[in-house]
């Protein structure tokens, strides 16, 4: 098949043999992928890590081609969202229904080859059947689970809450909006002006540092890499016994100045959010179902899979309006895309 590869430092289209379907796993014909942050950091790198496959790609949709066992309600034909999680089930964390901390665990599109691809195979216990109508808008379901993970810290004591989202890429955007549909009093924090209008049309506000807004209960850190000042607005802006959660990557070994005294003198949470749980990834699925016209609006572009490396380019300099970015397969003639 036909796979754009990253191989020493290079990304390109390379053909490739794929390996006898695993049992219990299905081979799908990719549909559309969305392009992750995490995807164009790695991209932006000179190599990957020995341990990491040299296809990417994570969030993806595709149509079942081949089926190995038993695989329940699903058929040849039916078109699937992927969890591309692959927890080991059997480490103290996965037992703790804590997946996303298993001290094993795998990836579709890290340590498995992934989805920027004619095919990917996958467990069918990751798969989630969506409807043919606007199957495109399904590459949202891993970004938006991590927004119900980071969700599920929030202390529920006080309602409507007082949120502010530092950070304005799609995670950021994503997070503001599903609180705005939880009820919450939703602010943002962002650095693209054109990405906070986009949000102000769901009723989200703009959060200037120099006003005084009054503090807020929850804080959502969506920024992450080498960002020093995010953590310190957000333990400045917090109240007293109130909720900073960090979504944002930093990257390994970054260390960052805190004024930690005001952290402690307010009793105030920090908590740290990793990836999401399988049901989460399938209540991101019944979100997606029920706001597919609205939640299409966060895939701002489309192009081609043989066209990776102009979206990478695009994701690095965004120029203009730049969140989720889709592609479609167009690496073999059989695939037809399907307009939301």
């Amino acid at each position: 098949m036909k796979a754009l590869t990253f191989q020493k430092g290079v990304l390109g289209l390379s053909v490739i043999q794929l390996p006898p379907l695993k049992y219990g796993w299905v081979r799908l014909r990719l549909h559309s992928a969305g392009l992750c942050g995490t995807d164009v950091a790695k991209y932006s790198s000179c190599s990957l890590p020995k341990h990491h496959t040299y296809i990417l790609g994570h969030e993806f949709v595709g149509t079942i081609e081949e089926i190995s066992g038993n695989a329940s309600k699903l058929k040849v034909g039916d078109i699937v969202a992927v969890m591309p999680l692959l927890p080991c089930k059997n480490c103290l964390n996965c037992h703790a229904g804590n997946e996303n901390l298993c001290i094993d665990g795998r990836a579709i599109g890290r340590t498995e080859m992934g989805a920027f691809a004619e095919k990917v195979d996958v467990p069918v216990e990751n798969l989630v059947k969506i409807a043919r109508s606007f199957p495109d808008v399904y590459i949202l379901l891993d970004p938006l689970a991590v927004c119900l993970h980071a969700n599920s810290f929030v202390s529920r004591n006080l309602t409507p809450k007082k949120c502010l989202v530092i950070g304005d890429g799609t995670i950021a955007c994503l997070q503001a909006w599903f609180q705005q549909q939880l009820g919450d009093d939703v602010w943002m924090l962002a650095k693209h002006k054109l990405h906070l209008e986009f949000m102000q049309q769901f009723g989200i506000k703009a959060y200037q540092p120099l006003q005084d807004n009054g503090q807020f209960d929850v804080i959502f850190e969506a920024v992450g890499r080498s960002q020093a000042d995010t953590l310190a607005v957000a333990a400045e802006k917090v109240a007293p016994r109130g909720q900073i959660i960090v979504l944002g990557v930093y990257e390994p070994g970054y260390l960052l100045p805190l004024e930690v005294r005001k952290i402690f003198i307010k009793e105030v949470t920090v908590v740290g959010t990793n990836a999401y749980n399988p049901d989460e990834f399938t209540k991101a699925g019944l979100i997606v179902e029920s706001n597919g016209g609205e939640l299409k609006k966060f895939i701002t572009h489309w192009l081609p899979l043989s066209q990776l490396d102009s979206a990478v380019k695009l994701a690095q300099h965004k120029d203009g309006l730049v969140l989720k970015i889709g592609l479609i397969n167009d690496l073999s003639s059989e695939t037809k895309r399907s307009t939301a």
